[in-house]
């Protein structure tokens, strides 16, 4: 064992951990670097975090197409911003991503039936009122006129409106309890 020389399979296992032993240390000294472009890209630290790992993992599924002697830095940034560019890409393909519970519907809406009834209720109310009546309260309620334009309007004077408008009111709080 001891005077016996390396295989060149062994020797080349070596150099290989060598190699590999160096990229991950190199890789290592530049996780700053690459912290902080990723943040001035993503503009947010969960998106900027992601992008690091997945940079470092491509770079280590991927090592063998680094050249050692050439800038890892620079090869790790091209990395880094292709990722980036991909996961813009997606972005604008898929649109914005919304929560499953923000999207969907309330499960239980209160009852409408219950309003339309009352709304028709009052319909038939209205039409029961003197016509003269039923005009002041439309022209008031539906067509926001003031009293005088309704005097106008109706070539009445606007003590006429004022009663016409007080009775239908009056009768329709009464038989709907309006207040």
């Amino acid at each position: 064992m001891y005077g016996k020389k390396p295989t060149d399979t062994e020797k080349t296992l070596r150099k290989l951990s060598g190699k590999r032993r160096r990229f991950d240390d190199d890789l290592t000294r530049t996780l700053p670097d690459l912290r902080n472009y990723a943040m001035s890209l993503a503009r947010d630290s969960v998106d900027a975090e992601d992008l690091v790992q997945e940079c470092i993992l491509r770079a280590i599924q991927r090592r063998h197409q680094f050249e050692p002697g050439t800038h890892l830095r620079r090869w790790l940034f091209t990395i880094i911003r292709n990722l980036h560019l991909d996961a813009c890409r997606k972005r604008k393909r898929h649109g914005p991503h919304v929560e499953l519970n923000d999207a969907q519907p309330p499960i239980s809406r209160p009852p409408s039936q219950e309003h339309w009834m009352y709304v028709l209720e009052v319909a038939r109310g209205m039409e029961e009122l003197r016509p003269c009546d039923r005009n002041v309260l439309m022209l008031s309620a539906f067509s926001r006129l003031s009293q005088k334009e309704i005097a106008v309007r109706l070539n009445v004077a606007e003590g006429t409106v004022r009663s016409r408008l007080s009775r239908a009111r009056a009768s329709l709080s009464q038989d709907y309890h309006l207040n």
